[in-house]
């Protein structure tokens, strides 16, 4: 027909050149890839309590974060649990501290579950190092339940590499 040009090509040729051209023009190129993420890239959130507020004891909870594969505490996480055990220290209605630590859920179930432990027990010793009582520090290790952000089995998540601390 008149008005589309190439009359000396066939209408599937046309067709097919059209389609290859369209495909060119929204071929999806994956996203450059993210720089590595590390525990002092993810400060941790500071309660209220941490503030000075008078935060109901139940309501204080308090994030520490760890690079993959890693229980050793960044600055970051120091500069948090000196907070930490002073507001704990200038409270009289705590009786116990709990940390909690956690994993991604990348790497086996049982190797998680005992670097949640590091993790915890890491978060433990510089609490008590900061002046807490060793008896008021309790640790559990809840491997890769738990998560902060919902990932899928073999997935690094920086938010999830974290110890709770929670005062009862």
């Amino acid at each position: 027909p008149e008005g589309y040009g190439n009359a000396g090509m066939s209408c599937k040729k046309r067709f097919y050149d059209a389609m290859a051209a369209l495909k060119g023009a929204t071929a999806l190129t994956p996203p450059p890839p993210m720089p590595a993420q590390t525990a002092e890239e993810f400060p941790a959130p500071v309660t209220d309590a941490a503030r000075g507020a008078n935060v109901p004891i139940k309501e204080a909870a308090f994030l520490v974060f760890f690079d993959w594969d890693k229980y050793n505490l960044s600055n970051s996480a120091k500069s948090v649990l000196d907070t930490v055990a002073e507001e704990i220290k200038n409270r009289k209605d705590v009786k116990q501290v709990v940390v909690i630590g956690h994993t991604d859920t990348s790497g086996g179930e049982e190797y998680n579950k005992k670097l949640s432990l590091k993790r915890g027990n890491a978060v433990r010793s510089a609490l008590i190092s900061r002046g807490l009582p060793k008896d008021k520090v309790r640790v559990e290790g809840h491997g890769e339940s738990d998560l902060l952000v919902k990932t899928p089995d073999n997935t690094r998540e920086p938010q999830n590499r974290r110890a709770q601390i929670s005062l009862e």
